[in-house]
């Protein structure tokens, strides 16, 4: 069973300004586990879509979270908890307008935005990303946040989808 996929890092994929990325999950349990990201666990060069239940968003689980690496601050939007159900399947999807302005990040649950509970912007510069591999279901280091469940038809776009897109 293969926990994660490894997408590499071709350079069409680094430091991406706007972006979506849109997945369908099946998710057995939400414990910080990642869905998909160009990063590493406790890293600061890249952006991660991710359940959170520590740290920043607030030891509170099965919330969805969206992080980009700045210099000074990170941006971040963490959704309320509950986010997700555990045991069905689900289409996630989140956009970023390549801004630090965190409002500038819009999170989806079956093509409804979700309610956030953190709102964080960003500040200095954007962290190079460029030697980050894109993966599937784990952190960058393959580490103990593969999500556990399903992940189906991962898309990554370089853009911000509208809302008649998702």
């Amino acid at each position: 069973v293969d926990d994660e996929v490894n997408a590499g890092s071709a350079s069409v994929l680094d430091n991406i300004g706007a972006l979506s990325v849109s997945a369908w999950i099946y998710p057995k349990d939400m414990t910080n586990k990642y869905i998909v990201t160009k990063n590493e666990f406790g890293g600061t060069n890249g952006w991660q879509f991710n359940f959170s239940s520590s740290g920043d968003c607030s030891n509170t689980a099965q919330r969805l979270r969206f992080s980009v690496d700045y210099v000074t601050s990170d941006v971040i939007r963490c959704s309320t908890t509950n986010a997700i159900p555990f045991n069905t399947w689900s289409h996630v999807v989140v956009t970023w307008d390549g801004s630090t302005d965190a409002t500038g990040v819009h999170i989806y649950r079956n093509g409804i935005e979700v309610v956030y509970a953190q709102t964080v912007n960003g500040s200095g510069a954007r962290r190079d990303d460029s030697t980050r591999d894109l993966v599937i279901g784990n952190d960058g280091n393959g580490g103990a946040t593969a999500f556990n469940g399903l992940i189906d038809d991962v898309r990554v776009y370089n853009r911000a989808l509208s809302t008649d897109e998702i």
